[in-house]
Parts: structure tokens; C-alpha cells; sequence
């Protein structure tokens, strides 16, 4: 697509005529829309159909189904109420007379038809007739979708790459460039790593070379080491030789001692035992006496917890009865009230009858005063009356109304406050019974407080008492298990265990020295170190060897000191190792993790860390393996020679040299040294359990102090229940008065204001009465001032008044003094109904049953006391008599078996210190025996050349008895005469240790001088065979370098290629692109804008971004991102214009790319699109005037209801231009 005239192909461009499709989405039926114009736009409502027309035309173009909405070519299909049974879609296009048609179909099947011109085609022939076109399907050249425009807005730079990409066609070639980029760096990885492997063989060359070197001169000092060592094991077996003669001389002279000795002890041991036996029947009769004592401390904890609980029992009913008394004199005084009261009250009514007599004679008296007037002077009167009567009638109707009112409020008040005060005088009496049972109650309540208080107490010391007792019992049955488990295990070591008479002769030594030092002497090795476990018992015997019975020391001074007292007391010879000053290897970490199953042997071993350089000294760094040929291998690596050891207790040093392997004997034996300790420990326990056992069985005896504590633990708890009962009654009648008085209390309180409202209404009520009383006697003072005067009658209007009031008043003073005494009698009987008297009956009947109680139980009390005084005073002169019994003949019996043992241990000590020095000397000697058969057989086994005298047999023929004992080989032993005469004299004329050790020390150095050479060599014996296979390798090295390289460069030519090519197409269409966007973008806006593609990278743009920036009108220069959304939208549709114009199409077809654009964007982008279909045919789908208006036809999509379906209607504009 081109922006000029000048870039138009000569021949007439390609159009969209009209557009046939059917039941396509939402179209039913057959629909034809067309002709289509330069510029036309496609209108409608939201939901018509207007972007299926798009979809129509890009389906017939070519495109995807997922890119056209749906997800299956049936979802393009009409589903209305009829099924649709056929879809296609068919496009026309002309270019001057030249027209062709592109169809496709879907068919019933799913599947789809191609055809051009009717003509059916397959997809490929399709696509390549729409390409000839320059109508491309996959790139959407030809097309704007709806959301393209934001997309495009919104792409960051890498994506903005790929889309160059994909519109290039560099991307075809994406694939190809990584393989080939891969196997580049792989060929050229292959070639550094073969230079490398040339580099690596030549200096193994040269290693080589100086190994072979290295190993000639090792096989001449190994000739010098092998010479030097059967010398030093010469030197060595002569000075056994000596050493054993010599100490042989001693041992027999001190058993000829030891035989005197023991025939004087043979004689004392009669007399001892007749002492002993007198002894023991002294004890078995003190022991007697103990039975005694244990049957009277038996009884006496029998009746103790009875008396203490018979001292309860009495305390408790003391306090019974003292709560009994309190409640009778408490009665008593109640009685003395309710007397009061009764007499109070039987007074009060007895005044209320005098009362009432009296107001019967006031009243009769008043009756017979009234009767003084004649029947003519009453008939007068009366008339005058009846006169009075018609005058001021209103006045005395209304008089007389209020009168009525006030005498029925003075009824009702006289009343109610007659119930006020019998209310007032039932609370009186409540609030006084109340706080009668409120002390009472507190008076319980301190002694529920004080029961529960003791019986937490007495309930907590329950609870110890017997969990003590259950841990005591526990703790008891624990220790018995135990020591059934120890004396198990102690039965099973012993049947394992047998201790040889050197062991036990080596023992009694070393328990000498640790008596004589102290902590100094920490012991045998053997008994310092422990395998971790019993598979490991074979290998840890050999490798600790002879010194598994070398002595630990704190330092050098003990060491000597301990070899002075051994030879001081002729005990034997042992070998010391000072903490202080030896010196050991440590371990390497390496090692640990040299192979599977493989581990120092220092690990297997159970230590004191004080120790470890004892352990180091002796182990070194050897190996423990599994099996002797994991051991051989590890001993003779490439890399280093290690010293190892088998399980089987097969050693191999660094020197070749295999020495050790066991037999089932000498495995038994291992298992037993490990055995002897155990013993010792278990031993030693068994002692402690017993001890605890003990001390246990008397403390369980003690166990009755729990039953007397169950015992008054139950008294307490029966008293406090029935105090809780009593204070249960008590607080319920407590709840019943308390409702009373508020019941009361409410009635009295409703009450008060009724009566202050009816005395108020009575006082106003009573002004009214006075009031008109005035106006009716003025009116009838008139009427009766005559008959006054005449009869001499003073107020006789009033006569009947008088009369009438006098009988009021009786009425009323009488129904008053009713009324008192109905609450006088009420109260009377309230108060009868108090049966106080009865209840102090029933306190006294209690006061008595609790003080004949309390006294019985007093009597019991101070009975069982007196016995367990009794008691206590027999257990005291029993055990002052057991004390006492035979003491002084125990005491003689004692110190005489006492002083006889002294004499005994004495010449015990003196037998012992010789049998511990022949036990010493034997030691030594058997010690300088195996020393000799170690020596001869290590010499066998090492193949070191020890001189021989010619009647000699070989050293050999120890190697097949490696296995065997010392006595086994006894003949083979005495085959063997070693060539002394081959030392120089003066190492044989060497007498003392120092001369001897010194001489020793020597050769030992000279020989670990030649040793130290050899381990620094450490020669490959193989070099000259090793050398000849480097020489091999390196020539093949070289071949296969010189393949990798030019392996190489061929990829590399390649991959250059492929590059270019792929630069070639991209930078291709990023150039069009470029040039064109910007001459867009100044269209759209009026000159008054500028745009640009930039590249990150220049060398490989296509693996880098592509930076798109613009300079709005009147704004400054920023990227895409930066715009408003408007002017972002302006932009990207020049990007896209500019994109489809490095390869465009005939035609634009759009899906309302103004959506988003306010009216100025609008205005702008319809202008461009004039312009543009003057160049390309344009088809918009639109909502906005401002751009439809501006189209040559309208396209007006609808819906038809009647129809279901969308319907086009055809509009041309250009009809209405002039």
C-alpha cells in the first residue's frame, strides 16, 4: 500500500465488488451486499451484525476460525430456529475487466470447500491465489480488527519485534538460527574442551615421567628399610631372651615363700571359725530380741491410730454438745421474748375491751340527753326542718355529696392505715427473726469453714501420705526388678566370662597402682576405651595390640614413679602412657567420607574425651573396612596408601605389610577382655540395689499412719455434711423471711402513698364542707331563731346534727376499736404459733445424748491412751535390754575375730604382695613370650630378614599358623635359632633399660627415617606402562581436536548464512515500514507531527526491541506509552498503515478503529480515510458521523425480527453530492 500516486501498480487495482453469504452467524438465508464503493462505511445499532460482515469477509479471506470468534467452523453457522443446512461465503472482486470470485463453504460434514470461480481448490491453492493478490490471511495486511488498534498501542518493544517479524518473514527463520546459534557454541565448547584434554594429558605426560624416577629410587630404600628392620628385630628378641631368664630365677624363690605362708594360715583358720561360730549364736539371740521389739512397735501401731482416733470422736462431741448448749440458752432467751410478747399483747386487748365499754356509755349518755324535747316540741322542730330543708337545696345536695365522699375516704383511710400498721408490726417481727438466723447462720458458717479447712488439710495429708506410700511401693517393686535384671545379667556374663591368670595377675597390678597414685593412674587402656559395638571387638583388640595393656598416666613423673615401684616390689613390667606428653595423628575429615562403609577406626571406638590422644597415638589414622579387600584396595590407592583394618582384625600398613586376622579362639578371647568390665559394673550395682532394697522394706512397715488419717477424715466429713444440712435449713428460711419482708415491704410501701393521696383530698374536700355549711346555716338561722327563743333550745337546727354525729362517732370509734382488735388477735396467735418451748425440748433431749456420748467416748479415749503409754514404756526396756543382751560378750567375741583378722591380712598382704609380684613376674615373662612369638611371627608375616643360624628353620612356617596360640606352636617356635651372633657386641652388652631403649630408639629412628622417605615418595610402580598409555591418548586428543575444529568453522559458516538472511528480510520490512509511518503520521495531523521506529540493536535487531516514538502536535518528543489516548490511538493506526504498506493489499477493511477517539481524533482519522480510498478501496464499520458522512456508500446493517437474522441495506452517497 502506497501513500503516493507514484508507488501505484499500472494495472487497475483489485476491488470488493459485493459480498454473497449465507446463514453465515447471524445472517439466515441467501444475503447479497454490494456494489461496494472506494470509501464505505458499514453502520448499525450494537448487536445487528455488523462485525459479522467483517468476519464473513476475513472467513472468505482465509483466516482462522479461533481469530474469527468461535471455536469450531460450526460456531460460524446461523442457529436460528431453523438449522441452517449449508454456509458459504462468496467474495467478488475486479480489477478493470478482469473479475475474479473466491468461495468458501462448510459443509454438513464440519468440513470446508475452497473454490475460485467455481472451480474447487484445495486450502494451499486457495492461499496461493489470495497471495498473488497480496492478500495475506496470516498477517491481517488487509485488515484492522476492533482491538488491534489498542493492541498495537500497547505492545512493549520485543513485541513490536515480533510483529516486524511476522510481517517480514524473518521469523521463518527463527527456528533455524537457534539450532544453528546452539550447535555453534556446542562445536566451539567441543573444541575449548578438546585443547583443554591435550592441555590435561601432556602435563599427566610429564608426572610420569618424574614418577618413574620417584620409583627407582624407592625400591632402593625399601632394600635399606627391609636390612635395617630385621636388625632392630634381632635387637629386640635378644633383649626378650634376657629379660626372660632373669625374672623366670625370681618367680621361683617367691612361691617357695608363699608355701610357708599359707600352711601358718591353715592353722589359724580353725580358731577363727570357732570364734565365728560363738559370735553367730550371740547374734541369732540379740536378733531375738529384735523379733520382740518388732512385735511390741507391731501392737503399738495397732492401737495408736485408734487412740488418736478415739480423741477425734471425743473432740467432736465436746463440740456437739457445746453447739447444743448455745442453741438451748439462745432458746431460752427466745422463750423469755415470745413470754414478753405474749403478755404485751393480751394486755393491749384487754385495754381495747375496757375501751370499748367506755364508748357504750358515752353513748348512751349522749342518747338519753337527745330524748329531753316534748313530741309537740319535736313535731315543731320538724316541720321547721322540712322548711330549712327546701331552702339552699342545691347548696345541701352538694353538702351532702361531699360529706358522703369525705366519710367514705375517712372509712377507706382509717382502714389502710390500720393495714400500714400491721404491716409495720409483721416486718418488726420479721426483721427480728432474720437476724436471729443471720447469727445463727455466721456461727455455721465459720464452722463449715473451719470443717472444710480441716478436711483439705486432713484430705491433702491422705493424698500424700498415699502417694508416698504408692512411691515407696513402686520405687520398692522397681529396685527388686532391677536387681533380678542385674543378677540375670551377671549369671550370663560370668557363664562368658573367664578371666586367664595373666589378666588377672595384670588387674590386681594396676589396683595396686591406683591405690598407691590415686587419680594419677587412670587405668589399663583396655579399660578406658569400649567398642561401639560387638562386631567391632576383633579389629579394636588387634589394633590396640600389646598396648591394650599399657597403663594411662597423668604425665612422665607418675609414669616413672610407677615403673620404680614395680621394680622396687619385683611386681613385673608394664608399659605407661603420660597424658601430658603423647602424641597422636588426628584424623582427617577426609577420611570419613573416602568411601561407603569405610570410617576411621577411632569411631568405632567409646572413649572419655580426655583420651583421644591416647587413641590417636595408638589408631592413628586407620581405616575400619568391612571386608579384607575393600582394605586391600584402600591401602594400596593411587592417590595414597592408608593404613587399614578389617573386621576379621586382618591389618594392612602403608608399607605392604598384612599382619593380624583372627580365628573363632582368639575372637572368644576378644569378647571376653570386653567382658570383664561389665562384670565389675554389674557387680558393683547389685551391691547399691541390695543397699536400696534395705532401706526400703523398713520404710514400708511404717504404712498405718494412712489408715488413721482415712479415719478422721470420714469424722470430719460427717460432721461437716450435717453442718452444711442445718446451714441448707437455715438459709432457706433465711430466703422465706427475706420474701416476706419484701412482700410486706412492697405492700407498706404502697400503702404510704395511697393514704397521703386520700389525707390530701380529704383536707380540700373538708375547706368545701365548711364553706357551704356557712352558706346553709346562714340561710336556716332564720328558720329556728324563733322556736330557739321560744323554747329556750340553743342551735336547734343542729338537733339532729348532733344526734347524728353523736351516732357516727359511736360507729365509728366502735369499728375502730374492732379493728385493733382483730390485729392484736392476729398477732396473738402469730405469736402462739412460735412452739419455742418444744424446740428447747428437743435441745435438752440433744444436750443430753451428746454429754453421755462425749463422756463414753472420753473413757475410751483416755483408755487406748493409757495402753499405748504402756506400750511405748515395754518398747523402751525391750530395746534397752536388747541393747544391753550380750553386749559385752558380742563386743569380746568381735575384737578378738577383729585382732585375728588383722593377723590374718597381715600375712593375706604379704601373700598377696608376693603372689603379685610372681603374678607381676609371670606377667612379664609371658609378656616377653608374646613379645617373642609377636616379634618372630610379625617378622614372618612382614617377610623381614631376621638372621638365622643354619640348623634354623624359616621364618615361613609361622605364616600358616598366624591364627594359633603361643602353646600351639611351640615346635615350631623351638625349630627357629636366631643368629644373635650377628648383633654387634656392644648392643648385647647393654644391662640397663636405658642402654637398651637407647639402642632401640636409634635404629627405630634410622628405620623411620628411611620409612618417612619412602611415605614422601610415594612411587607409582607403574609409571612406565602409565606413560606409554598418555602417549597413546595424546595422539588421539590431537585428532580429535583437529575434527572439532573444522566441525566448527562449517557451523559457524552456516549460522553466518542463515543470519544474514534473516537480517536481510527484517531490516527490509522495517525500512519500508519507517519511511512511510512517518509520512503518515504527518498526514493524519497536518504536517504539524512527527514519527519514528527506532532500533535497540543494529547488529541483531531482531533479538532486540523496536522503540516507536511520535511528536504530537505542539508536544515534545516521547514514546508511544506517554500519549493521551487519543493521540496514542492517532499513532498506532499510523504504525498500522505504515505496517500494511510493506506489503499491501487492494483493499482496507476496518472494525471501528474511532472507537476510542473523542470528535477532533474522529475528524482527523476520517479525513485521512478520504484521503486513503482515493488510493484504496476502504470498507469502515462505524458509530461515528463524523467518519461515515465522509464514505461515497453506507451499508446499514439491521436486525429483522420476523426473520430472526440480520438484514443490509445499501446507501449511495454519492447520489447526494450535488
Amino acid at each position: 500500500m502506497s501513500d503516493s500516486d507514484g508507488d501505484r501498480p499500472d494495472s487497475p487495482p483489485w476491488r470488493i465488488v459485493h459480498l454473497a453469504l449465507e446463514n453465515f452467524k447471524s445472517y439466515r438465508g441467501h444475503h447479497k451486499i454490494g456494489p461496494f464503493k472506494n470509501f464505505t462505511a458499514i453502520i448499525g445499532p450494537n448487536g445487528s451484525g455488523k462485525s459479522n460482515l467483517m468476519d464473513a469477509i476475513c472467513f472468505v479471506l482465509g483466516m482462522k476460525t479461533q481469530q474469527l470468534r468461535g471455536a469450531d467452523l460450526k460456531d460460524l453457522m446461523y442457529r436460528g430456529d431453523v438449522s441452517a443446512s449449508r454456509t458459504f461465503v462468496q467474495l467478488s472482486l475486479q480489477s478493470g475487466s478482469e473479475a475474479c470470485e473466491f468461495k468458501r463453504t462448510i459443509l454438513p460434514s464440519g468440513s470446508t470447500e475452497y473454490r475460485i470461480d467455481q472451480n474447487v481448490v484445495s486450502a494451499a491453492d486457495y492461499s496461493a491465489k489470495l497471495e498473488e493478490l497480496n492478500i495475506l490471511g496470516d498477517v491481517k495486511n488487509c485488515m484492522i480488527f476492533q482491538g488491534d488498534v489498542e493492541l498495537v498501542a500497547s505492545r512493549s518493544s520485543r513485541e513490536l519485534t515480533s510483529l516486524f517479524e511476522r510481517i517480514s518473514g524473518s521469523g521463518e527463520l527463527q527456528e533455524e538460527y537457534d539450532r544453528l546459534f546452539q550447535d555453534a557454541n556446542t562445536a566451539k565448547a567441543s573444541v575449548a574442551f578438546s585443547r583443554n584434554k591435550i592441555k590435561g594429558i601432556r602435563a599427566e605426560k610429564k608426572q610420569f615421567k618424574d614418577q618413574k624416577v620417584e620409583a627407582d629410587k624407592y625400591t632402593q630404600l625399601n632394600e635399606r628399610l627391609i636390612s635395617q628392620t630385621g636388625q632392630h628385630t634381632l635387637l629386640q628378641l635378644f633383649y626378650v631372651d634376657q629379660d626372660i631368664s632373669k625374672t623366670s630365677s625370681d618367680i621361683d624363690k617367691k612361691k617357695k615363700e608363699i608355701e610357708k605362708l599359707k600352711k601358718q594360715e591353715n592353722d589359724f583358720l580353725e580358731t577363727v571359725e570357732t570364734k565365728k561360730r560363738h559370735l553367730a549364736q550371740l547374734l541369732l539371740d540379740a536378733q531375738e530380741k529384735q523379733k520382740q521389739i518388732r512385735a511390741i512397735e507391731v501392737q503399738l501401731e495397732s492401737l495408736r491410730p485408734q487412740s488418736i482416733a478415739r480423741e477425734e470422736q471425743a473432740e467432736h462431741a465436746s463440740r456437739r454438745l457445746g453447739e447444743a448448749r448455745r442453741r438451748a440458752e439462745q432458746l431460752q432467751v427466745d422463750l423469755a421474748a415470745h413470754r414478753a410478747n405474749l403478755s404485751s399483747l393480751e394486755k393491749e386487748l384487754a385495754d381495747v375491751d375496757a375501751q370499748d365499754k367506755l364508748v357504750h356509755q358515752d353513748f348512751e349518755e349522749k342518747k338519753r340527753h337527745f330524748s329531753a324535747l316534748s313530741d309537740a316540741q319535736l313535731s315543731e322542730l320538724a316541720a321547721l326542718r322540712e322548711k330549712a330543708a327546701r331552702t339552699s337545696v342545691s347548696e345541701r345536695q352538694e353538702l351532702a355529696k361531699l360529706e358522703r365522699a369525705q366519710d367514705t375516704d375517712s372509712d377507706f383511710l382509717r382502714q389502710t392505715r390500720s393495714r400500714r400498721d400491721d404491716v409495720t408490726a409483721i416486718l418488726q417481727q420479721l426483721a427480728k427473726d432474720r437476724e436471729s438466723l443471720l447469727e445463727k447462720k455466721t456461727a455455721l458458717e465459720t464452722t463449715v469453714g473451719d470443717l472444710s479447712t480441716d478436711l483439705a488439710r486432713v484430705t491433702a495429708e491422705v493424698g500424700r501420705t498415699r502417694t508416698s506410700n504408692a512411691d515407696v511401693k513402686t520405687h520398692y517393686e522397681d529396685v527388686s526388678q532391677q536387681l533380678s535384671q542385674v543378677q540375670d545379667q551377671l549369671r550370663e556374663a560370668k557363664s562368658s566370662y573367664r578371666e586367664s591368670e595373666r589378666e588377672k595377675r595384670l588387674r590386681d597390678c594396676v589396683e595396686v597402682l591406683q591405690r598407691l597414685f590415686g587419680a594419677s593412674v587412670h587405668g589399663r587402656v583396655f579399660d578406658l576405651i569400649q567398642p561401639a559395638s560387638p562386631d567391632f571387638h576383633r579389629a579394636v583388640s588387634v589394633i590396640l595390640g600389646s598396648l591394650a595393656d599399657a597403663v594411662v598416666v597423668e604425665d612422665e613423673r607418675v609414669a616413672q614413679e610407677c615403673l620404680q615401684y614395680l621394680r622396687d616390689q619385683r611386681l613385673g613390667v608394664a608399659t605407661f602412657l603420660p597424658l601430658s606428653s603423647v602424641e597422636g595423628k588426628p584424623v582427617d575429615d577426609s577420611l570419613r567420607s573416602i568411601q561407603a562403609r569405610v570410617r576411621p577406626i577411632v569411631d568405632v571406638m567409646q572413649y572419655d574425651r580426655r583420651y583421644h590422644r591416647v587413641v590417636e597415638h595408638i589408631c592413628g589414622r586407620t581405616l575400619l573396612c568391612d571386608d579384607i579387600e575393600t582394605a586391600r584396595k584402600l591401602a594400596f590407592l593411587p592417590s595414597g596408601r592408608h593404613k587399614t583394618i578389617s573386621l576379621d582384625g586382618t591389618l594392612i600398613s602403608k608399607s605392604g605389610f598384612i599382619t593380624g586376622g583372627a580365628t573363632e579362639s582368639s575372637s572368644e578371647r576378644s569378647r571376653q577382655r570386653w567382658t570383664e568390665k561389665t562384670v565389675s559394673d554389674l557387680k558393683s550395682r547389685r551391691e547399691k540395689l541390695l543397699s536400696q532394697l534395705n532401706d526400703l522394706s523398713h520404710t514400708i512397715l511404717g504404712f498405718s499412719r494412712e489408715q488413721h488419717l482415712i479415719q478422721e477424715k470420714d469424722a470430719i466429713s460427717d460432721r461437716l455434711v450435717r453442718a452444711k444440712t442445718e446451714l441448707k435449713l437455715i438459709s432457706a428460711r433465711l430466703d422465706d423471711l427475706l420474701k416476706q419482708i419484701n412482700s410486706n415491704d412492697a405492700r407498706l410501701k404502697q400503702l404510704e402513698p395511697e393514704i397521703a393521696r386520700v389525707d390530701e383530698a380529704m383536707v380540700v374536700r373538708g375547706a368545701q364542707i365548711d364553706l357551704l355549711k356557712k352558706k346553709v346555716e346562714s340561710a336556716e338561722s332564720s328558720i329556728f331563731a324563733t322556736f330557739e327563743r321560744a323554747h329556750g333550745v340553743p342551735n336547734a337546727r343542729d338537733y339532729y346534727e348532733r344526734q347524728s354525729a353523736a351516732e357516727r362517732d359511736f360507729t365509728s370509734r366502735k369499728l375502730q376499736l374492732q379493728t385493733q382488735r382483730s390485729r392484736l388477735a392476729g398477732l396473738l396467735s402469730f405469736e402462739r404459733s412460735k412452739d419455742i418451748e418444744a424446740q428447747l425440748q428437743v435441745a435438752n433431749g440433744l444436750i443430753e445424748q451428746y454429754d453421755q456420748s462425749a463422756d463414753e467416748l472420753s473413757r475410751e479415749a483416755a483408755l487406748l491412751k493409757s495402753q499405748v503409754t504402756e506400750l511405748v514404756a515395754s518398747l523402751k526396756s525391750a530395746s534397752a535390754d536388747a541393747k544391753s543382751a550380750h553386749e559385752n560378750e558380742i563386743a569380746k567375741a568381735e575384737s578378738d575375730i577383729k585382732a585375728a583378722r588383722k593377723s590374718q591380712e597381715s600375712r593375706q598382704k604379704l601373700i598377696a604382695a608376693l603372689g603379685k609380684q610372681i603374678s607381676s613376674q609371670e606377667v612379664a615373662v609371658e609378656s616377653h613370650r608374646e613379645r617373642w612369638v609377636a616379634l618372630l611371627r610379625q617378622a614372618a608375616l612382614e617377610q623381614t630378614d631376621v638372621p638365622l643360624r643354619d640348623d634354623s628353620a624359616p621364618l615361613s612356617i609361622l605364616s600358616n599358623v598366624a591364627d594359633a596360640s603361643t602353646s600351639d606352636i611351640l615346635s615350631e617356635i623351638e625349630a627357629i635359632h636366631l643368629d644373635f651372633d650377628q648383633l654387634p657386641a656392644k648392643w648385647k652388652s647393654a644391662s640397663t633399660s636405658a642402654q637398651r631403649e637407647e639402642l632401640l630408639r636409634k635404629l627405630v629412628e634410622d628405620i623411620q627415617a628411611v620409612q618417612a622417605e619412602i611415605d614422601r615418595l610415594s612411587p607409582n610402580l607403574k609409571a612406565v606402562d602409565r606413560l606409554q598409555d598418555v602417549r597413546a591418548r595424546l595422539d588421539a586428543a590431537e585428532e580429535e581436536l583437529k575434527t572439532a575444529d573444522e566441525q566448527e568453522r562449517t557451523l559457524r559458516a552456516q549460522f553466518s548464512q542463515v543470519r544474514e538472511s534473516r537480517l536481510s528480510a527484517f531490516m527490509k520490512a522495517f525500512d519500508v515500514v519507517r519511511g512511510r509511518v512517518d509520512v503518515i503520521y504527518k498526514k493524519m495531523t497536518g504536517d504539524a507531527g512527527m514519527a519514528d521506529l527506532s532500533l535497540e540493536s543494529l547488529e541483531d535487531p531482531f533479538l532486540h526491541g523496536i522503540h516507536y516514538n511520535v511528536v504530537p502536535p505542539s508536544k515534545t518528543y516521547r514514546d508511544i506509552a506517554q500519549l493521551s489516548g487519543g493521540e496514542k490511538t492517532v499513532a498506532a493506526l499510523a504504525l498500522l498503515f505504515a505496517l500494511h504498506a510493506y506489503r499491501p493489499a487492494p483493499f482496507f477493511i476496518m472494525d471501528e478503529v474511532d472507537a476510542a477517539l473523542d470528535a477532533a481524533n474522529v475528524e482527523t482519522v476520517a479525513r485521512y480515510l478520504q484521503y486513503r480510498s482515493s488510493l484504496d478501496q476502504v470498507i469502515l464499520i462505524s458509530l461515528k458521523p463524523q467518519c461515515y458522512e465522509k464514505s461515497e456508500s453506507l451499508v446499514g446493517v439491521c436486525v429483522d425480527r420476523e426473520q430472526d437474522s440480520s438484514k443490509c441495506i445499501i446507501l449511495d452517497l454519492s447520489e447526494f453530492d450535488s
